[in-house]
Parts: structure tokens; C-alpha cells; sequence
């Protein structure tokens, strides 16, 4: 719904806070892949330290 609102509305403040509410999804969306890679990465030297998983 914030696609159709963010491009192809005619109100102005909803074309707004579509745009908007896209940004902070793909904001989020990256971080929590950041943060998952950094914790993956984390967790598998931890465990190639400790000698494997069992």
C-alpha cells in the first residue's frame, strides 16, 4: 500500500508519508541484514574456536 501511496497518489502529505514509511522499512531492512551477518559471523568463529558444532 505505501508503493501505491508513495507513486501514485494525488494528495501530497500520503505521497509524503508513503516515501517516507518506504525509507524506514529499506533503513530497517538493511540493518537487520547487517546485524544478522555480524552475528552469523560471530557465532561460526566462536564455534571454529571451540572446535565445532556437535
Amino acid at each position: 500500500m505505501f508503493f501505491v501511496w508513495g507513486f501514485g497518489s494525488h494528495n501530497v502529505n500520503r505521497k509524503n508519508f508513503g516515501r517516507a514509511a518506504l525509507i524506514v522499512y529499506a533503513i530497517i531492512i538493511v540493518l537487520c541484514i547487517v546485524f544478522g551477518a555480524a552475528i552469523l559471523s560471530f557465532m561460526a568463529t566462536y564455534f571454529q574456536r571451540v572446535g565445532g558444532i556437535y
